[in-house]
């Protein structure tokens, strides 16, 4: 196990086992326990100003405890910085740091499945198949994700994700009005320990101050002593993950290659002749029937089937559709495929069969 490993090791352990839940929960419960002296002695704050964006182009301004308690405090113009805030919460000192905190609109979580041979870099794994949990790529959206359960043949998690541009947007607003934005969080039914804040922006938004190191860096290290032995012993078995792991990124970077190709593709035009062939196109059958059918028809299937057609569906009057079918250019040999039925609405029921014409491919 390498070195730039452990961390990661140590981290998914701690989520999996419920280390960081009992740490948070012990956390709140000792702030909530501390004097005020005490807890601005170690750099510690007893609450943290969240900051959600309004439909006014400005943001809500929320306290929230370490317990998870909120409470409100006003509103924040566009523009306005920490001195309009320290007025709002009646403070003698301009607060610098806060948290963003995403509307619903701006954010997304899924609840995925991965194969337990992920469970090395479950990050990695959902950069290369985030578009097939999101409507997203990686490169679209920041974002994290927080492990449910990884006790089984299977990875639960829970994937959190916010587009780029959005959560750029804000903090490019708050950065100008003078805020330092540590964590970027989603709305409330997303795990309160991910963090959507960009890498360029974390150097800045997690310093602490000495005290507050030094003590938490001690129960990280007792806890790291503890959990370090058994996960060296295993390293030969983290070592097959991360192989593993490796070789599911080489085929996804296959698959990001032909998907890109496959867009150069359609950007280019048309369809090019040689895929065509003799085979009517799904998409123009249904451009030709959309077209054609009138407003008060509704088709139930379409189904092709070399150069026919079938389609079956409601109308107000399903005998006015042969003719219309027959004045596209498209269809040839428009027929009923069986009798027409009355609806329960008064509708009636149609199967109609029809011949495709398709155009040779040119040489």
């Amino acid at each position: 196990m390498t070195a730039s490993s452990l961390p990661q090791s140590l981290r998914r352990f701690s989520e999996r086992s419920g280390i960081q839940r009992f740490l948070r929960w012990w956390r709140g419960q000792l702030v909530a326990a501390s004097p005020p002296w005490l807890l601005r002695l170690l750099g510690i704050a007893g609450h943290v100003i969240a900051l959600s964006p309004n439909e006014m182009g400005g943001y809500t301004v929320t306290t929230v405890s370490a317990g998870g308690e909120r409470g409100g405090a006003g509103v924040l113009g566009p523009g306005e910085g920490p001195d309009v805030l320290r007025t709002l919460l009646g403070i003698r000192r301009p607060p610098r740091q806060v948290a963003l905190h995403l509307g619903a609109g701006d954010s997304l979580v899924r609840r995925v499945r991965l194969p337990a041979a992920a469970a090395g870099q479950p990050g990695k794994v959902l950069a290369y198949e985030m578009d097939r949990h999101t409507p997203f790529r990686a490169s679209q959206v920041y974002f994290d994700y927080a492990i449910v359960d990884g006790s089984g043949a299977d990875l639960h998690l829970d994937l959190v994700v916010a587009p780029r541009p959005a959560v750029d947007g804000h903090l490019g607003a708050l950065s100008d009005a003078g805020f330092r934005v540590s964590t970027v969080r989603a709305p409330a039914d997303s795990p309160r320990e991910v963090n959507l804040l960009p890498d360029g922006h974390r150097a800045a938004g997690s310093r602490r101050t000495l005290p507050v190191v030094a003590t938490w860096g001690t129960v990280a290290l007792l806890f790291a002593v503890t959990l370090a032995y058994p996960l060296y012993e295993k390293r030969d078995i983290a070592i097959g993950l991360e192989r593993q792991v490796a070789h599911m990124a080489a085929e996804a970077n296959t698959v990001n290659r032909l998907r890109e190709s496959s867009e150069r593709l359609a950007s280019a035009g048309s369809v090019p002749a040689s895929l065509r062939g003799s085979r009517p196109l799904a998409v123009d059958v249904l451009d030709a029937a959309t077209r054609v059918l009138p407003d008060d028809t509704w088709l139930q299937s379409l189904r092709i089937e070399g150069d026919e057609v079938r389609m079956s569906g409601e109308a107000a009057s399903a005998s006015a559709l042969i003719a219309r079918l027959e004045g596209d250019p498209l269809f040839s040999d428009v027929r009923f495929l069986s009798s027409i039925q009355t609806g329960s609405s008064g509708s009636e029921r149609f199967q109609i069969g029809a011949r495709v014409q398709v155009e040779e491919a040119p040489e």
